[in-house]
């Protein structure tokens, strides 16, 4: 797949390999990755404005979820103060209880009054009459207070279980704010990655347009120096072999393109030709090669002077295997074709001719071509 980067570098860089009378094209180029540059700055601001709002918004979230947890668990202390009350009252409850069985069991456990021991003055019905009367208010005593702590425990339970049920209300609250939290959480997380993407990719950016204006000085020096030479090689339009072996397929054309994908239009001076399974480029006639340079992101270029001031140029090269000031016969060997980081990893050679500075459209001087 394309990559966009890969693109704005491959037109200006190609633009820039052997610069003539459209210098002013190739620094309107320049400025267009400057301009992707400030782009870059301004997507890497807007990101930032995003990731601040997003940090303070979750600030906001977390102290609201802190808040609630900490009235689930003031709910939850206080339930449990409240079990220790219905507790302690069920105990109370249960004393009672058994003091009642006792005083109920002592009232019917009296003796029946004896006539005669009331009659001899042993005993009075008085007497008797008082421990029923006390016996029997104590029992109804016991039961009032029976009766009271049952309410008690009674309204306990209700009020217990409102506040459970208020606190697995609260539960599902906090359930839902956590989830907003750990959304926001990993939003953030998303926007950090991008806006690290975003800074990488303009300081590549920045670094390739560093490199870009530097070789562009080297290479115009290059090009006036050869400008000196000349001899003859018109008669070999539309005869000249393919510069790899195969079918000549092209992938990329000569002049304007456009990557429909991206909106980017650059020029390119050549050609762009699928190499064949040995991955050679070779020359395609005569001549002395007038030099081999590196250049950043385009690898080994070899630059092969012909008669008529003509040059062919072979770009994209992993390794060269000639040196400048060698000659070189129609067919030899000049180098092994590199992968291509902007066309799917094929092992493409980016192809020119040119005369002095124009460019030529390569595939009118081959003999044979597949587009």
């Amino acid at each position: 797949m394309i990559n966009k980067r890969l693109l704005v570098f491959l037109f200006v860089i190609i633009s820039l390999v052997f610069p003539g009378d459209r210098l002013s094209q190739n620094l309107a180029k320049l400025r267009q990755v400057q301009s992707e540059i400030k782009q870059l700055e301004a997507k890497e601001s807007l990101i930032a404005e995003k990731l601040d709002a997003l940090e303070r918004r979750e600030r906001i979230e977390k102290k609201i979820l802190q808040t609630l947890r900490l009235r689930a668990k003031k709910l939850t202390e206080r339930i449990s103060l409240i079990s220790d009350s219905i507790s302690a009252l069920s105990q109370k409850k249960h004393l009672q209880w058994k003091k009642y069985l006792l005083v109920l069991r002592r009232l019917y456990m009296l003796p029946e009054p004896d006539i005669i021991e009331i009659i001899l003055g042993d005993s009075s019905i008085e007497d008797v009459s008082a421990s029923i009367v006390y016996l029997s208010s104590l029992i109804s005593y016991r039961k009032a207070e029976m009766e009271n702590l049952e309410r008690e425990i009674g309204a306990l339970n209700r009020l217990k279980a409102k506040l459970a049920h208020s606190r697995d209300s609260l539960g599902c609250v906090i359930a839902l704010q956590k989830r907003l939290v750990d959304s926001l959480r990993t939003t953030r997380g998303k926007y950090r990655s991008l806006i690290s993407r975003v800074r990488g990719e303009r300081k590549s950016y920045e670094r390739l347009l560093a490199k870009l204006k530097e070789s562009q000085k080297k290479l115009v020096m290059l090009l006036e120096e050869r400008r000196k030479y000349g001899g003859k090689f018109g008669k070999l339009f539309g005869k000249l072999p393919c510069p790899v072996s195969g079918d000549c397929k092209i992938v990329r054309d000569f002049g304007n393109i456009k990557n429909k994908r991206f909106g980017v239009s650059f020029v390119n001076p050549g050609v762009d030709i699928v190499a064949g399974s040995d991955r050679y480029a070779k020359s395609v006639a005569d001549g002395v090669v007038a030099d081999v340079v590196w250049l950043p992101g385009y690898k080994n270029v070899v630059i092969i002077r012909h008669d008529g001031g003509f040059y062919s140029i072979y770009g994209n090269l992993e390794d060269a295997v000639v040196r400048k000031g060698q000659k070189v016969r129609t067919g030899s060997k000049i180098g092994i074709v590199a992968e291509s980081d902007w066309l799917n990893d094929l092992p493409v050679l980016h192809f020119e001719i040119r005369r002095g500075r124009e460019r030529e459209d390569p595939k009118l001087w081959i003999g044979s071509v597949k587009i």
